[in-house]
């Protein structure tokens, strides 16, 4: 059996230890991300009182109804008579428009 040369040997050992490096960087980059999504979902009281971890005992999707209420609010606001949708050019320049639609988004409850 013929042996390998130490050029390819050290070749091979380079390339696992890139991949193995990359695979760490690449999930030690993903973590926070991941900590924020799953700290989205956990309930206020919760992550008071517990802080931000990546398991949660109580799961609240009130923050997501806040919002999407929110913009659907808007939209309501400022619907128009015809049959379906809004156009871009409807919605550009709201804030300069009608300012007072955007207000809810500008305000915020201290915990």
């Amino acid at each position: 059996m013929q042996s390998r040369s130490p050029a390819i040997e050290g070749d091979r050992a380079f390339k696992a230890f890139a991949v193995i490096a990359l695979a760490l960087i690449t999930i030690g980059a993903f973590l926070p991300f991941l900590l924020i999504v799953v700290a989205s979902f956990t309930d206020e009281k919760t992550l008071v009182e517990k802080g931000y971890r990546f398991m949660t005992d109580r799961i609240s999707l009130g923050a997501y109804a806040f919002m999407n209420l929110g913009a659907f609010g808007i939209l309501v606001l400022i619907r128009n008579r015809r049959a379906f949708g809004y156009t871009l050019d409807e919605v550009a320049g709201l804030g300069r428009s009608m300012p007072w639609t955007a207000r809810p988004s500008l305000t915020s409850r201290r915990v």
